[in-house]
C-alpha cells in the first residue's frame, strides 16, 4: 500500500481497474469493494467487473473516473460498521439513483463469505442479493429510540421524501410497508399520506409550480 507520490494518486487509481474494464464496459456496470482480497475471490466467483480503492476512502475523482465507462454502481463494502457507514457516504458521492447494495450477512466481507460459503454462493450473492438504497437507508437511518413518537416522526420525515422520489409506484409502495413494519405507533395510511404529501411537492417542482 504505497503512499502517494507524484506518479501514483490513492484519490483516482482503482485496484483492478485494467482488468476490469472490458466487463465494465459490457455490462455498464461495476462492483466497489474496499480491499484487494475481496476482488480476487469475487473475480474467483466469475465476476470480473470488480474493483477496490486502494486504501482511501471513495473520492469525487474516483466516481468521475469510474462513470466514463459505468452507468450502474453496486456496493459491496464489508458488512461491520464501518463498511455500512462507508456505503452512505459512497451513495452520497454517486448519487442514489445510480446505486444498488449488496450487504455482506452476519458483518462479513466478501473475502470472508466466500471461504465460508463457497464461491458460488458468493456469486448468488453479488447477483441476486442486491437491495435499493431506500431499503438500505431505512436499515441504516433507522433510530436507536423508536419507541418514542417524536423520534418515529423525525424518522418518517426524513425517509418519506426519498420514497417519493423514487419513479414506481410499486416501489413506493414496498419502502412504505417496510417503514410501517419498524414503526410502533403507526400505520400504513399515515406514512402514505406523509409520502404523498411530499410526492406533490415533487411533482410541482418538476413542473415548475411555485407557491
Amino acid at each position: 500500500n504505497t503512499s502517494q507520490t507524484p506518479v501514483f494518486d490513492k484519490s483516482f487509481e482503482w485496484w483492478n481497474i485494467e482488468k476490469a474494464k472490458p466487463f465494465i464496459s459490457r455490462h455498464h456496470e461495476v462492483y466497489l469493494m474496499e480491499w484487494f482480497m475481496d476482488v480476487i475471490e469475487t473475480d474467483k466467483a466469475g465476476i470480473q467487473n470488480v474493483v477496490a480503492s486502494m486504501g482511501t476512502a471513495l473520492t469525487e475523482q474516483h466516481v468521475r473516473r469510474l462513470k466514463k465507462v459505468a452507468n450502474q454502481f453496486v456496493l459491496v463494502y464489508d458488512g461491520d460498521d464501518a463498511g455500512q457507514n462507508a456505503i452512505y457516504k459512497a451513495m452520497q458521492l454517486i448519487g442514489e439513483s445510480d446505486v444498488t447494495i449488496v450487504k455482506i450477512p452476519e458483518k462479513m466481507d466478501p473475502d470472508d463469505y466466500q471461504k465460508h460459503y463457497g464461491p458460488a454462493e458468493l456469486e448468488r450473492l453479488m447477483k441476486q442479493g442486491r437491495i435499493h438504497p431506500i431499503e438500505f437507508l431505512i436499515e441504516f437511518l433507522r433510530p436507536s429510540n423508536l419507541a418514542q413518537l417524536q423520534s418515529q416522526i423525525d424518522f418518517i420525515d426524513r425517509i418519506a421524501p426519498m420514497i417519493a422520489q423514487v419513479s414506481s409506484i410499486t416501489a413506493q409502495d414496498a419502502f412504505i410497508r417496510k417503514l410501517v413494519e419498524i414503526l410502533p405507533d403507526f400505520e400504513y395510511n399515515q406514512v402514505e399520506n406523509a409520502v404523498n404529501f411530499r410526492r406533490e411537492n415533487v411533482r410541482n417542482k418538476n413542473q415548475g409550480i411555485t407557491d
